[in-house]
């Protein structure tokens, strides 16, 4: 009940099921990326949010738009990536001085090794005992 019609329309006009189901889930990470960037999740409205998504390039997508209580919101950078069978969004509000980020990827697909880097560090107890015994909250 989230969604504006036309949206709702966009989302089924693929004709499988299954292009349907991609459409639903890009527009639903792509809502849930920007209410977690602005900072305050669903009270924001998701009916306030409305997308114009752009194609996929590959398993990429750079060009998807956002107007916020039906005006466009230009400062809103938005990158999708299908990897894997997962559909990964990101939002940033771009500053003045970040507008060369419209042409390239802020996001990076790490696999299982590059989480483990230092895996050495975990083998090592006194790198442990040091993590271990700091405070829960700092300050």
């Amino acid at each position: 009940k989230q969604w504006y019609q036309r949206r709702v329309r966009d989302i089924n006009r693929p004709a499988t099921e299954e292009e349907q189901l991609f459409n639903f889930y890009r527009h639903w990470c792509l809502k849930e990326s920007f209410v977690k960037t602005v900072g305050t999740g669903l009270k924001f409205g998701l009916k306030r949010i409305e997308f114009d998504i752009g194609e996929m390039e590959g398993e990429q997508c750079f060009t998807t738009s956002v107007a916020v209580d039906g005006s466009a919101v230009k400062e809103w950078r938005f990158e999708e990536i299908y990897h894997d069978n997962h559909i990964i969004a990101t939002a940033i509000k771009l500053r003045p001085d970040m507008k060369d980020y419209q042409s390239s990827s802020l996001l990076e697909v790490l696999g299982f090794e590059d989480l483990f880097v230092n895996q050495d560090r975990l083998e090592d107890k006194s790198y442990f005992t040091l993590f271990d015994a700091k405070k829960e909250i700092p300050g």
